[in-house]
């Protein structure tokens, strides 16, 4: 009877699977599967990537010296892993043998050994942060959001201008190249290395899917900082005050620098304390090594995690020295081990742009406008010292109430947490009063910066793991309605915060994932050179040099490019007032390879506004104008229009045509 019973259960179970079968191939006619294909997709790469950390970090931890398996263990791991796969990257770049077969080898070997290292591992892994089940959720909605929009490309200007746009370039000529009129080819770009290897293989998503990625380890290290200072009942508050903060949730979409400057800033932070705290390693100078070496990363990431990260990290260790009864030797090395493992991780992109530029701290120092010098004129004015004091204290408040540009906003609940952790906190120990004075230190040094939210994200960090803590403490010791009020408060705080992330973009984006929009159409609507890049791709010939006139995006554009960034003099002006003939400008182009012209007069625009300009060419004389203007006439063959932008043929000779 059994026997009869479970041979009809089969039966049923394969009629099942094979009606499952036929109707699915049917509905796919409805509803194609493509989108949840990609989503699929989307999740197999981000566990592939983070096994390929795994198994390039446990060798660094192994070196490194563990006492025990602290439950913070694998978080520094994959942050170890992330650095390592990058400096290979970087070590490939630098000899010309960026290929993409190498890139994909070193992650499927680094995925195979993270795969048997996390078998061995798993049980620390599984105990869930102790946390409110609201705080879950709230951290929940607020991962899932952007990880909807990450399979759909963002038109995010920094993305398509450099964040990817250099990867691309470095896996086109299989070398870390610069543009030497393109200043933001020379900035650090910690990201951009594990950018090649998504895009190695995948489309941009890719990419996309690896700075989300790096948001989750920072909200991981957000959680297991919280645990050190409220011994893990802060964990849960924590993860969800970071995770909801609406720069993170915006920037999370996005192929961008700012979440892994958050992420490594975490682990070093955590290993710092942990090593404030007691001793986590057979040899603690290693500690302060790996903890200098995720500085380097964090600034390599974003060159302002210099001043809110590293120099605040540099001190509080170098007043930690002064003050420790060890002996000399001990306390020289801690501080030397901290030195060497930043500049081991930084160093090299001051040696790249020495080669390539001369200056290793180009375009930071200089002359170039990327970094802000000599935009600012007679700040000895009053209007201006005042309007410089009224920035600094809008710093101060963490520019809570005055959001600038995409991602800036913090949310509303970072400023009620300062003074909540300062007063539950500051008593504690002395590793609570360090890391709150990491966190002043970082936000006076943002408050000299651009008052992007996105740019602070490395000190919020911190914030949120030094809030988490001060709520669970104040949790603890409340009871019945007022604990509920509380908890409802701060509930509410972090909805409002999300709501504060939502966009119109974004919801567009969220709708080409799950199959509302068209994803061509969204491409053509969102990215204005994205049908010329496409024509590029397909028609220009594979040995052609495109110049990027009034457009400094080159992601998407499949061809070698001649670049320069929209706050130069543009190429076209300075050969105009140089050269004595219009043909003379077409021949100095073709003598650097120029095939081909790509003009974007909306950009051109947007740029003459950006530069103070009546119009894109507005620094011409009226010799330059007219030798321009012949130029454009006579010397470009219009091959390609869409819009306000245009592909032309470089012609040299007019009377022959070529």
């Amino acid at each position: 009877m059994g026997e009869g019973n479970g041979r009809r259960r089969s039966l049923a179970a394969a009629i099942f699977i094979v009606s499952v079968g036929l109707v699915l191939f049917r509905y796919q006619r409805l509803h194609p599967p493509e989108n949840l294909a990609v989503l699929a997709a989307c999740c197999a790469w981000i566990a592939i990537f983070t096994l390929a950390c795994l198994g390039s970090g446990v060798w660094v931890v192994r070196w490194l010296g563990w006492q025990s398996r602290a439950p913070r263990e694998p978080l520094v791991v994959a942050a170890a892993g992330a650095g390592t796969l990058a400096a290979l990257a970087f070590a490939l770049g630098a000899v010309g043998l960026l290929f993409r077969p190498l890139l994909l080898a070193v992650v499927l070997i680094s995925a195979g050994t993270g795969a048997v290292w996390l078998a061995r591992n798993l049980p620390p892994w599984l105990p869930l942060w102790p946390s409110p089940g609201v705080a879950r959720i709230a951290m929940t909605v607020a991962l899932v959001l952007p990880a909807l929009a990450v399979v759909t490309p963002a038109p995010f200007y920094d993305q398509l201008n450099y964040h990817l746009a250099m990867p691309y370039r470095w896996l086109r000529s299989a070398a870390l190249v610069t543009f030497p009129r393109h200043d933001y080819s020379f900035l650090p770009a910690s990201m951009g290395l594990l950018y090649s290897y998504a895009l190695a293989a995948l489309p941009v998503w890719a990419a996309q899917a690896l700075h989300w990625w790096m948001g989750l380890l920072a909200v991981g290290g957000a959680a297991r900082i919280s645990a050190l200072l409220a011994d893990g009942t802060g964990s849960g508050w924590a993860a969800a005050i970071f995770a909801a903060t609406p720069a993170v949730m915006m920037t999370a979409a996005l192929a961008a620098s700012d979440l892994g400057a958050a992420a490594f800033t975490a682990v070093a932070w955590l290993l710092a304390l942990g090593a404030m705290g007691h001793a986590i390693t057979t040899k603690p100078w290693r500690t302060w090594l790996l903890v200098g070496a995720f500085s380097g990363l964090a600034v390599g990431c974003k060159a302002t995690a210099a001043v809110t990260v590293a120099a605040p990290l540099g001190l509080l260790l170098v007043l930690r020295v002064a003050r420790n009864r060890e002996g000399w030797r001990v306390r020289s090395a801690r501080l030397a081990a901290f030195a060497l493992g930043a500049m081991v991780t930084f160093a090299p992109w001051l040696v790249r742009t020495w080669v390539a530029w001369g200056n290793p701290l180009h375009p930071f120092l200089g002359e170039s406008r990327v970094a802000g010098v000599g935009t600012v004129t007679g700040i000895a004015a009053a209007q201006n010292v005042t309007s410089w004091l009224a920035g600094r204290l809008s710093g101060l408040s963490l520019g809570t109430f005055a959001p600038r540009g995409e991602a800036g906003d913090i949310g509303p609940l970072y400023l009620a947490l300062v003074p909540l952790s300062g007063f539950l906190l500051l008593g504690r120990g002395t590793r609570e009063r360090r890391l709150l004075a990491g966190i002043a230190l970082g936000v006076v040094a943002w408050s000299v910066l651009p008052h992007l939210g996105r740019y602070l994200l490395p000190v919020l960090v911190l914030l949120a793991a030094a809030g988490g803590a001060a709520l669970a403490l104040l949790l603890a010791q409340w009871r019945g309605v007022a604990r509920g009020a509380l908890v409802t408060v701060v509930t509410g705080t972090l909805a409002w915060s999300m709501f504060a992330a939502t966009s119109v973009q974004g919801f567009a984006r969220i709708g080409c994932t799950l199959g509302a929009y068209d994803l061509e159409e969204w491409m053509r609507s969102s990215v204005d050179y994205w049908t010329a890049a496409r024509f590029i791709g397909e028609e220009v010939p594979e040995d052609g040099t495109v110049l990027l006139v009034a457009e400094s995006r080159s992601l998407y554009i499949d061809r070698d490019v001649l670049l320069e960034d929209p706050l130069r003099k543009p190429l076209l002006a300075e050969l105009a007032e140089r050269e004595a003939s219009a043909q003379a400008m077409a021949a100095r182009l073709a003598s650097q390879g120029v095939t081909h012209v790509l003009l974007n007069w909306k950009e051109a625009r947007r740029i003459a506004a950006m530069n103070r300009r009546a119009d894109y060419f507005g620094v011409l004389s009226d010799a330059g104008r007219a030798r321009l203007d012949r130029f454009l006439g006579e010397h470009l063959e219009r091959v390609f229009q869409d819009g306000p932008v245009e592909v032309a043929r470089l012609v040299v000779d007019p009377s022959s045509g070529r």
